[in-house]
């Protein structure tokens, strides 16, 4: 059993005789209000772990970002080892007052609500689940071109090439231009299939047929 249906082909082709099933993690989080999408904040979570997260590439994009925008701002949300790096990029692109550093905290549903577009800068995902915490609050989202990333939104997203912080921040200027609202629609469409109630649907169904 595993999150993704990459992860499902990769053990298939290691092993022709394996038969993976796919169960995606369900959205356990309690929404908060949904965005209202006036705000010109693009928003990050997670924790700063080593290349992992891309915090570094999205503060770096941003940079870039900021040079032809003077009124959208950043925030971060999360705790770990590489917080030095991204105060040390902070402070050398001069971006104190648009880029914001924020703790973990239990109630982070106030910065989803307060966001308007969601940025997945990671390097890789097991499976990311922030993407869907994001769109239940009816965020549009941003993310890296990863192979779980499209099996959880689709086309419902803006996509950059793994790394690229020039077409990270190219993104960037893209999403303060869409078409908010129906974007924000089908991120909360897309959101509800991650549902605690369907995906435990999912779970009965499997355990039933391997009973049988």
């Amino acid at each position: 059993l595993v999150l993704s249906r990459h992860d499902a082909e990769a053990y298939q082709r290691q092993d022709a005789r394996l038969q993976p099933r796919v169960v995606f993690n369900p959205l356990t989080l309690n929404p908060g209000p949904r965005s209202e999408g006036t705000s010109k904040r693009f928003l990050a979570v997670g924790r700063f772990s080593h290349r992992h997260k891309g915090f570094d590439l999205l503060i770096e994009a941003f940079h870039l970002f900021a040079r032809q925008d003077d009124e959208w701002t950043l925030d971060i949300v999360g705790e770990g080892p590489e917080e030095p790096l991204y105060r040390e990029l902070i402070a050398r692109y001069g971006l104190e007052r648009r880029v914001r550093l924020h703790p973990f905290t239990p109630n982070v549903q106030q910065y989803y609500s307060a966001a308007q577009v969601y940025v997945l800068s990671s390097r890789w995902e097991g499976f990311g689940l922030v993407l869907v915490e994001a769109m239940a609050h009816g965020l549009p989202v941003v993310s890296s071109d990863l192979p779980t990333s499209r099996e959880i939104m689709g086309d419902h997203a803006l996509y950059f090439s793994n790394g690229n912080v020039e077409e990270l921040a190219r993104r960037l200027q893209d999403a303060t231009r869409i078409d908010w609202r129906r974007c924000s629609d089908e991120a909360l469409a897309v959101a509800r299939r991650f549902s605690v109630g369907d995906i435990m649907q999912q779970w009965e169904q499997l355990l039933t047929s391997e009973k049988m």
